[in-house]
């Protein structure tokens, strides 16, 4: 495997042994070699499958028709290319293709156009990875968040959504709306999330 990995895509020995130390159970080099056939039909070139597998060698071990193919549908559907494509490739790892696709698909209901879609991946791409990502869409349409407001999460605190909002979130909500005035402390604390959440606004 590591004479594989150096004469097929360029890897120093060092590299490749770090790689191949990662699936040391791999007896053979068919799978890989499927894998890599795969990623150059792509047009993925060496450097960028050096980038994937260097940062996540267990694709190694993938299955092309019932892994890495339907998410390379979803991404090329998409016209998703370059870095953002690598990125994609090696953050869903461990998210199935029917999360990302109902990510996928609730991200741009919730946009409406795959150009906003686009433009939410290439600031957040890695959020289309989080198995918890579309849940966390509802439950802030529930509580009452704008689209135009979950847009700006989504673009600005993307690491947001890397937590389950079905539990933080209608107990923030309510501390925001029920706040009272001597409790100021409360108040401004939350209000500086809410803001960045609903649609809602309180006098402080």
């Amino acid at each position: 495997m590591v004479d594989y990995l150096i004469n097929y895509l360029g890897f120093s020995k060092e590299q490749a042994s770090t790689v191949t130390s990662k699936v040391s159970h791999l007896k053979s080099t068919q799978k890989p070699k499927s894998i890599i056939d795969f990623f150059k039909k792509c047009d993925l070139d060496n450097t960028q499958i050096r980038k994937i597998v260097s940062c996540s060698p267990k694709l190694l071990t993938s299955h092309v028709d019932k892994t890495l193919r339907p998410k390379f549908r979803v991404f090329k559907e998409l016209g998703l290319s370059g870095s953002i494509l690598e990125k994609l490739i090696i953050e869903s790892t461990i998210t199935s293709c029917a999360s990302l696709v109902s990510n996928v698909n609730c991200v741009r209901e919730l946009l409406g156009t795959d150009e906003k879609l686009i433009k939410v991946i290439e600031r957040s791409w890695w959020a289309l990875t989080r198995l918890n990502l579309s849940d966390n869409l509802l439950v802030l349409q529930k509580y009452g968040s704008s689209n135009d407001k979950i847009q700006m999460l989504l673009i600005q605190m993307q690491k947001t959504f890397v937590f389950p909002f079905h539990d933080c979130v209608p107990h923030l909500y309510e501390t925001y709306t029920n706040a009272s005035a001597d409790n100021q402390m409360t108040q401004l604390a939350t209000s500086m999330i809410c803001l960045k959440l609903f649609s809602v606004t309180k006098d402080v």
